[in-house]
């Protein structure tokens, strides 16, 4: 029988350690058991749960499980229904550099020092410490479950931490003057997609959110848009394997229900000008449907999008993207100038810096962008402050010369 630091009888296998907390001990069919509670009481009734899982058997399935087990098992069970698609295909491919070098190791077994080891590996390899941070958010949360679920008694992941970025990535915004010039070469040379950029300087959508409008959602009456819903990409595993004996994955888009944020659910109003742009658009999408009859993609889930290729598909990132690099690319050649490349998110940048040199609240820019917090909206009005002080600066020096 233990017994507490006052001597009292605390029950088979159940002791009081010199700093307070109570410990259990056993080995029940080979499988040793060891917690520590502040609370007597918990502590016999976690005692008497881990024996009974040791007898039937539940707790000896989980004694051998690898890293890569307990991942899949974790994933499939509280990950997969519980999150979006694209967030689902993420974590999978987060958890890849463990699954490649320590995944095959039973979990009970995996030190700081194999995790560190990965990190290392990573770090040699060039990978930025943002993209093995996201790594190991990953792991870290699964031998956090594997914790609460009595798999391990220690979580190796504690005191592991990750060097942070020496530099900051730059976010493009478009001056008033580079706005100007892409936007004449998109109207020379990237016809199609003009309706869509010119929707996306004016309202500041996200080009996730643009590309899952659909004409349901458009209000001609009152010239706004309800924002309810955002085109997502993500890796669908095939059954094939590639040479590393990973699932091959093809990238796929869906339609997802909701925002990015809950605050991401809104309604933005457009001017009058937007609103004839739109009704042009809608216009043409019909004779482009016409004409492409049987072949036309837009069917199902994308039927009736509001912005689309010529053949009915939905615009995504990657297609915008690529369509602006090489927009970018002409304007460096033909201007001979240094045009920074830019990607859709950049006319989301420049509608909350527009709205910011307007003296906009940044409360209310909050709103129309549809940010989760003050703070992301508040890094994009600092930007415009600094420029603004810089401003006023060489005009105080040219007044005084």
């Amino acid at each position: 029988m233990g017994k507490s630091l006052k001597g009292k009888e605390l029950g088979r296998g159940i002791t009081q350690r010199s700093d307070g907390r109570y410990c259990a001990r056993a080995v029940v069919n080979g499988i040793k058991i060891t917690l520590y509670d502040t609370k007597l009481s918990q502590l016999r009734k976690d005692f008497e749960k881990e024996k009974a899982e040791c007898l039937t058997g539940i707790k000896g399935s989980m004694v051998d499980i690898t890293l890569n087990q307990w991942f899949d098992k974790f994933a499939e069970d509280y990950k997969k229904h519980n999150i979006k698609s694209q967030s689902y295909s993420t974590i999978k491919n987060n958890y890849l550099p463990y699954r490649n070098t320590i995944g095959e190791k039973k979990i009970s077994d995996i030190t700081s020092v194999n995790i560190m080891e990965v990190h290392n590996a990573r770090i040699k390899e060039g990978i930025k410490p943002d993209t093995i941070r996201k790594s190991f958010s990953v792991v870290k949360e699964l031998f956090e479950s594997a914790m609460s679920n009595r798999i391990i008694t220690f979580d190796p992941t504690i005191g592991i931490k990750i060097p942070k970025s020496k530099t900051n990535p730059k976010r493009r915004t478009f001056t008033l003057d580079e706005q100007k010039l892409f936007m004449d070469y998109v109207h020379q040379f990237s016809e199609f997609y003009e309706d869509l950029y010119v929707f996306l300087l004016n309202t500041g959508l996200r080009i996730g959110e643009a590309g899952a409008l659909k004409w349901s959602d458009i209000n001609f009456e009152e010239n706004c848009v309800l924002v309810n819903k955002t085109l997502l990409y993500y890796e669908k595993e095939l059954d094939e394997l590639d040479s590393k004996g990973n699932p091959k994955k093809k990238r796929t888009l869906e339609i997802s229900d909701t925002t990015k944020t809950p605050n991401g659910m809104r309604t933005v109003y457009f001017s009058s000008e937007i609103s004839a742009i739109l009704k042009n658009q809608r216009k043409r999408q019909l004779e482009l449907r016409m004409k492409c009859g049987e072949k036309w993609r837009g069917t199902g889930e994308f039927e009736n999008l509001v912005f689309t290729t010529s053949v009915g598909s939905p615009v995504g990132r990657y297609i915008a993207e690529r369509d602006m690099k090489r927009i970018c690319k002409m304007i460096n050649q033909f201007e001979d100038s240094e045009f920074e490349s830019a990607s859709p998110h950049t006319f989301r940048r420049t509608y909350a810096t527009r709205c910011f040199e307007a003296d906009m609240q940044p409360k209310v820019v909050q709103a129309l962008l549809g940010h989760a917090n003050l703070a992301e909206t508040m890094d994009i009005y600092t930007t415009v402050m600094e420029q603004k002080k810089m401003e006023e600066v060489k005009k105080k020096s040219v007044l005084q010369l």
